[in-house]
């Protein structure tokens, strides 16, 4: 693997998850439907929003390891 190609995936390995783990939580957070629920279920459904892009993220990181892709 190139030294460009190995900078790139990382790149794109660090902002998936500075996405769905920072950004997609807040996003979530800020939407209008959840303004009218009372703070535990908002902070139930950021950790849930959290939770799920992380598990997906590290699901996906694992594939591409056993496929030699990274």
């Amino acid at each position: 693997m190139s030294t460009l190609r190995a900078f790139v995936l990382a790149m794109l390995i660090v902002a998936y998850f500075v996405a769905a783990t920072v950004w997609l939580p807040d996003f979530v957070l800020r939407t209008e439907p959840l303004a009218g629920i009372g703070r535990t279920g908002r902070d139930l459904m950021a950790s849930g929003t959290w939770a799920i892009g992380l598990w997906f993220g590290m699901i996906t990181l694992r594939r591409a390891q056993g496929r030699g892709k990274i």
